[in-house]
């Protein structure tokens, strides 16, 4: 993941980093990919894999808004919680 950061232009505390998305997955609903970086969820900044699944599971919504860096563009998606058994 260290060379996938360096080609992406992330530093080590920038997001966490989207190392596969599985068909019909809650992920691959929300629209991430392989090689995005997820920056924030629910507005909280995520430095690591922890902050990510803390934020997740602290969301009252059914739906929780994340910013990802996808190259040099930011996208706002959204991620269905009612989909994250799948």
């Amino acid at each position: 993941p260290e060379e996938v950061r360096h080609k992406a232009n992330l530093s080590d505390d920038a997001g966490v980093l989207v190392e596969s998305v599985a068909a019909g997955s809650a992920a691959e609903e929300a629209g991430l990919l392989a090689g995005d970086s997820i920056l924030e969820v629910n507005r909280s900044q995520i430095a690591s894999r922890l902050a990510l699944e803390t934020a997740l599971l602290q969301a009252k919504a059914d739906r929780v808004p994340l910013v990802v860096k996808r190259g040099s563009q930011v996208l706002y998606l959204v991620l269905d919680r009612q989909d994250l058994g799948r």
